[in-house]
């Protein structure tokens, strides 16, 4: 959800610990000691879109909650499968139980958690989407789409004979449109004959609605979906079920959902991203404002290729990826 994905992805809790400047973990006799410093138990919570089990967006940022409150003996709280509109009033009933850091687990809630920060000036919030932030007490925390819309698109250049290409999300947020940008450099640059064809679904959970979508790509001649959803199994048994197609999963590693057919998952490690925020806004270093984390943070990986790939296809991936990585590769020029 905004990022998701596309921040597939993907996409809650507070940090292992970044080193402010440099987003380096901390270890855990400095979380210890963040507790003594306070002098008071942190309390966070998150607003989810949808259930903790959905080996996609929403578990994702569930987990993050949940290091957290081991990392740091918080005490936490999370609300799943809330409504658009729902947002607000569940935001509102954590302020007022007095927790210090509430998340907003998507882009649909960003109306919402710019009410609830308004309402609320003493509480931090953030939202973990593509947003500005307020420079006071909301925030926003997102992969760095260029990274894992490049990297993304980049494989699927490498693994598609038609040269088409399709990339089902949910809505055009600015990440999402940014992400689906870069993944279509990102394939022409493993592919200069590749095509991407971006569906924005309007949904992140129909997946009859995106099982539909990907088969009419697929009747159209793409033999490579990327699927970045937040209920993403259904869709990639569809695409399993015809033959020679391939499908790129999102936020976690999907490869359980169709062996052999799933050439690899852009996860996004939401855990990392829910964790970094809050710790900053633990140590009283929260500044409103949009904050990425990518390949460096190590908030962003690929899963294996488990031989999707021949040896030297994953070798130019890897040396794409590395050269990202340590700046020798500039992609967002």
């Amino acid at each position: 959800m905004q990022n998701r994905a596309s921040q597939i992805i993907i996409a809650l809790a507070a940090l292992i610990a970044v080193l402010l400047t440099n987003c380096m973990w901390l270890d855990d006799e400095i979380a210890e000691k963040v507790n003594i410093d306070t002098g008071n138990q942190f309390r966070a919570a998150i607003v989810l879109p949808g259930v903790i089990d959905d080996h996609s967006w929403s578990q994702a940022g569930y987990e993050g909650l949940k290091v957290l409150e081991k990392r740091y003996k918080a005490t936490v709280d999370f609300a799943p499968k809330i409504a658009d509109r729902d947002a607000l009033a569940t935001a509102r009933r954590f302020a007022k139980q007095n927790f210090d850091f509430i998340v907003f687990h998507g882009g649909e809630f960003i109306a919402a958690a710019e009410a609830a920060a308004k309402e609320f000036p003493r509480t931090k919030f953030a939202i973990t989407t593509g947003h500005p932030g307020n420079n006071r007490n909301l925030g926003a925390v997102v992969s760095r789409v260029s990274e894992s819309g490049y990297l993304a698109g980049f494989v699927a250049g490498l693994k598609t004979k038609t040269n088409r290409i399709a990339y089902l999300t949910g809505f055009p947020y600015p990440a999402n449109k940014e992400e689906a940008g870069f993944l279509e450099r990102g394939a022409k640059a493993a592919n200069p004959k590749a095509e991407v064809i971006v569906e924005f679904l309007y949904t992140w959970t129909d997946t009859d609605k995106a099982s539909k979508v990907a088969l009419k790509q697929i009747a159209a001649g793409a033999d490579l979906i990327i699927i970045n959803l937040d209920h993403n199994e259904e869709v990639i048994k569809a695409v399993a079920s015809q033959p020679d197609v391939f499908a790129i999963g999102w936020t976690k590693d999907q490869y359980y959902a169709a062996p052999n057919k799933v050439i690899t998952s852009v996860i996004s490690d939401v855990s990392t991203l829910v964790t970094n925020t809050a710790d900053l806004a633990q140590r009283g270093r929260w500044e409103g404002k949009l904050y990425k984390f990518g390949l460096k943070e190590k908030a962003l990986r690929f899963a294996p290729f488990r031989g999707s790939l021949t040896p030297e296809q994953e070798e130019r991936f890897n040396k794409v990826r590395n050269d990202i990585l340590i700046g020798k590769l500039d992609i967002v020029l």
